[in-house]
């Protein structure tokens, strides 16, 4: 039998490296100093190009039913980005002012981009890179359907890699994964106030401002929220989830995982901090199997993990982090936080493991569920960010195996469909998916939406991401490195360099 580390990979496994690493590439050949960019090309071009080496064998044409599954999953992609704001003509969140203005400073401005006060765009570009580059080439009116098609393909490359994991059924599959939630509804009853005089301590502790000082006021754990909101890191979460599960836990190939991760970092950092927990649960589940040879893949990882370092640390300072306790200021947080883990951690979790210890069929996915369970319940304990973003960007990849586990005991565990195990997880599954369907459609029924398009924003004078000011909220915080520190000195083109 051949070893699944000597087996050439399949093709939604090279098409979506690819996907992961063009950013990347954009990004070392448009912002950095040649010097350092020429040694990073090699290495990444080098270890996609053995990703991408041909098997030696000639593909097999997909038959109809492949084909009308294709068809199917393209679908749910198209309509699932649609609903979540990605095209522009349907409603989007307000964060697409961030989102619109960020790309419109990467379509109109140069190379590394630089702002007057010492600054340059520094976190979190790896969604918007092929769109802004795109228009700047083809100019700013293209980025509205080029962003759309660019994470369209990304969410279907999600649907297909998972897709194959549902056996017989993966339309339906991909259709229950994305209905699921937590108990999202019950938590958004709770901000509203209808339970406060139940809860203990007085009504300010349930506040909109205490629960957004505890990094508590948001969950963003059900698929609509995370991508209505942040797709620059839910499509990146989702993607690189299955795809480095792929890898390390299916396939056993420790240093492609190793490079994959390293292109998820530049996409997103803390996102890519869960992912790099898969390959931690890998080893510790097949120790033997792991053999990080010295290859082309390991080497371009470290290059880029090393540039990336170097990139991040002039980020400047965020304003709202600490532990939970420490930013609790009288709050009852230690209720608040077990409240809040109840209703998005514990409720599906604990119908997952009614059926697994009833009729096992998680597989060798259990550790990574077990893994990133422990994710969820710990990423609420430290805030960073004004609402948590360190929670909401690591629970990306970490929720979707709840999600994940939960849709694959709905169809296809091995347990009667009366069962009260079965019973249970299909009450908690309505129940969370309530939420994200009611907030798809009143999203749809609002009737009015606002106008993010990058001439409207500059059209009120928003100018550039540094313009965009919210109340008590240091907004672009997040998205800024400081130009003068030594290592964006060392690293980034200088203006004599910078591209146009």
């Amino acid at each position: 039998m051949v070893r699944s580390e000597n087996q050439p990979l399949p093709g939604w496994v090279k098409i979506s490296a690819i996907y992961l690493f063009l950013p990347l590439i954009v990004f070392v050949a448009g912002w950095l100093r040649l010097g350092i960019a020429l040694p990073l090309l090699i290495g990444i071009t080098g270890s996609l190009g053995m990703m991408l080496a041909p098997s030696g064998c000639i593909p097999a044409r997909p038959n109809s039913h492949v084909l009308r599954s294709l068809i199917g999953l393209a679908a749910i992609a198209v309509v699932f980005a649609s609903l979540t704001g990605l095209i522009p003509w349907l409603p989007q969140s307000t964060d697409y002012q961030k989102h619109n203005l960020i790309l419109g400073d990467l379509i109109e401005r140069p190379w590394p981009v630089r702002y007057d006060g010492g600054h340059f765009l520094c976190y979190g570009l790896g969604y918007y890179m092929i769109p802004a580059a795109v228009a700047k080439l083809l100019g700013t009116y293209q980025v509205g359907i080029t962003g759309f098609v660019w994470a369209t393909f990304g969410l279907f490359l999600f649907c297909y890699g998972v897709g194959r994991g549902f056996a017989g059924n993966p339309r339906l599959g991909i259709i229950t994964l994305l209905s699921g939630s937590g108990l999202g509804g019950f938590w958004l009853v709770i901000k509203s106030g209808m339970l406060h005089s139940m809860l203990p301590g007085h009504a300010a502790a349930w506040s909109d401002t205490s629960l957004i000082k505890l990094g508590l006021y948001t969950s963003n754990l059900d698929s609509f929220t995370r991508i209505f909101y942040q797709p620059q890191h839910g499509i990146v979460g989702w993607l690189g989830s299955i795809l480095i599960y792929e890898l390390v836990i299916v396939r056993k190939r420790w240093t492609e995982a190793a490079s994959i991760l390293a292109a998820t970092l530049f996409w997103s950092p803390l996102t890519a901090l869960p992912l790099a927990v898969i390959g931690a649960v890998g080893a510790l589940v097949h120790p033997a199997g792991i053999r990080f040879r010295p290859t082309i893949h390991l080497v371009a990882a470290l290059l880029v993990t090393a540039l990336l370092v170097a990139y991040y640390l002039p980020h400047v300072s965020i304003p709202e982090k600490g532990f939970i306790w420490d930013m609790a200021a009288g709050t009852p947080w230690v209720f608040a936080y077990l409240l809040f883990l109840l209703c998005f951690v514990l409720i599906p979790v604990s119908a997952v493991c009614w059926i697994e210890l009833k009729h096992p069929y998680l597989g060798p996915m259990k550790p990574v569920v077990i893994a990133m369970t422990i994710v969820l319940i710990l990423s609420p304990l430290f805030k960073l960010g004004q609402l948590g973003d360190l929670r909401m960007q690591v629970s990306g990849p970490a929720f979707f195996f709840v999600a994940l586990a939960m849709s694959k005991g709905l169809i296809e565990a091995p347990v009667p469909k009366l069962s009260a195990p079965y019973c249970y997880l299909a009450a908690v599954f309505l129940a969370g998916a309530m939420f994200p369907l009611l907030r798809t459609a009143n999203n749809l029924l609002a009737g009015t939406r606002a106008d993010y398009r990058i001439e409207t924003l500059r059209a009120n004078h928003l100018n550039s991401i540094l313009d965009l000011q919210m109340p008590g909220f240091d907004v672009t915080a997040q998205y800024l490195g400081n130009n003068n520190s030594r290592f964006a000195g060392w690293i980034l083109k200088p203006p004599s360099q910078m591209f146009p």
